[in-house]
């Protein structure tokens, strides 16, 4: 995997990228794409030391950013957001997939129910991160915690291709 790496407001040290690259291991066994590469970007901000990485394999951008304290401590969680949205993807794909091949199931009158419950920690995204990630799931609608307002946001697909965002009061 290529690593491509930027700074913003911070001399980046061979042990961050050193550090980086040992964590991104386990990603590239994950992922098994040779064609696959990934920018990463590490800006200081304040009190916050930001890494910001954007995976790009041949279908899909991946985007993960952690903002904590230290630096190692936010290539730690960037590399877990990562790896969490690309086995999401995985999944849903080989779902999509495996529905694709089966054939059809004949109509049978349904009882409308629950059938899944879906956990998950609401970290805070900004929109256009928000519109990626729905994207790369193939979801009409995508729930997320606006990182300016810290408020829980509706992202949604319009029928004319372009978003709608729901901000409740």
């Amino acid at each position: 995997m290529k690593i491509q790496y930027k700074s913003r407001n911070v001399e980046l040290s061979d042990a961050m990228k050193s550090y980086f690259e040992k964590k991104v291991e386990k990603l590239e066994r994950l992922i098994e794409d040779p064609a696959a590469d990934i920018e990463v970007k590490f800006e200081k901000e304040r009190e916050s030391n930001i890494v910001e990485a954007t995976l790009k394999l041949r279908s899909i951008i991946i985007r993960a950013k952690e903002a904590t304290t230290d630096f190692y401590a936010s290539i730690d969680g960037c590399i877990e957001i990562l790896e969490k949205r690309f086995k999401r993807f995985k999944e849903r794909y080989t779902t999509l997939k495996r529905e694709k091949v089966q054939p059809a199931q004949p109509e049978v009158e349904k009882e409308e129910k629950v059938v899944k419950v879906k956990k998950f920690v609401l970290s805070p995204i900004d929109v256009n991160e928000a519109i990626v990630e729905m994207e790369m799931l193939g979801h009409e609608f995508f729930v997320f915690r606006n990182v300016d307002d810290g408020q829980i946001n509706v992202l949604y697909k319009r029928e004319d291709g372009n978003y709608g965002l729901i901000i409740p009061q």
